[in-house]
């Protein structure tokens, strides 16, 4: 495992275990860094650097910039659960986004470059999605459902 941003919807979590994964280096996604002081439990061993102790990731998380929690604030995607469209509202309407889909499992399904306000998701069965928006310097991470 080299990357868990799939895991970006999670939300109130107690209990967390990253282990022997030598190619993760970067644990610091948002779900985890908001949940990182609560946890009762975890275990973090075995990871490539960054993300191998506590006090790495907390680092990490700590490190994020104002501007990566400005463009998070940014971004609204509505409706949600949605059927088969997506609309992005985002504050620079020109600005040119990469929209990587990841199912639940942290497969990517389809990678999108866009302007448009709209993404269609409609070939995709009903579940849980999780979006990577990037914008050429910040990602952010948004979790989708499709009914």
């Amino acid at each position: 495992l080299s990357d868990i941003s799939a895991l970006a919807g999670l939300t109130n979590f107690s209990e967390l275990n990253i282990a022997e994964n030598p190619e993760l280096s970067d644990c610091s996604i948002a779900s985890i860094c908001e949940n990182l002081e609560g946890l009762s439990r975890f275990t973090i061993v075995d990871n490539k650097e960054g993300c191998n102790s506590f006090e790495e990731i907390s680092n990490r998380c700590e490190s994020l910039s104002l501007d990566d929690v400005a463009f998070e604030k940014d971004i609204y995607i509505y409706p949600n659960p949605f059927n088969n469209e997506l609309t992005l509202s985002k504050k620079v309407s020109d600005q040119l986004l990469s929209i990587k889909v990841y199912d639940i499992s942290g497969r990517m399904i389809t990678d999108i470059n866009t302007d448009a306000s709209k993404v269609s998701l409609n070939s995709f069965p009903n579940g849980i999605y999780i979006l990577e928006i990037f914008d050429g310097k910040t990602k952010v991470y948004k979790k989708v459902i499709k009914e």
